[in-house]
């Protein structure tokens, strides 16, 4: 005979998969919330499109753009929050690229959204 809280247990264990597939859905949506609120910035816009081209110094992005260094950092540090962009440092320069995984996560995230609305 099996102990009478056996189903408790495999209730319990359901219920921790369901609440931990909802943390992981919730932690999706605030990184696609973050990435899009990124890039619904006029200025993050442009940099993203510079940054596809070629990646670059942030002096290089504040000259491209007309933007000061400090607005640079700024805006560059929501991009790499976003997963979007990523730094590497060469001596004292920082020179960011377009982040090709956080890309697709965005876009494989904005798929799911569309198939979802379709169903």
């Amino acid at each position: 005979n099996l102990p009478r809280h056996t189903p408790t247990i495999s209730y319990g264990v359901l219920y921790d998969q369901l609440g931990a597939l909802r943390d992981a859905k919730q932690q999706d949506d605030a990184q696609l919330v973050q990435a899009l609120k990124a890039l619904g910035d006029k200025q993050r816009m442009r940099i993203f499109r510079a940054l596809q081209r070629s990646p670059c110094y942030g002096t290089e992005l504040a000259q491209l753009t007309g933007l000061s260094p400090a607005t640079i950092s700024h805006h560059m540090t929501e991009l790499l929050q976003a997963n979007l962009v990523t730094l590497e440092l060469s001596g004292q320069r920082s020179v960011y690229h377009v982040n090709p995984e956080g890309v697709q996560n965005l876009a494989a995230a904005i798929a799911t959204l569309n198939h979802a609305s379709l169903n």
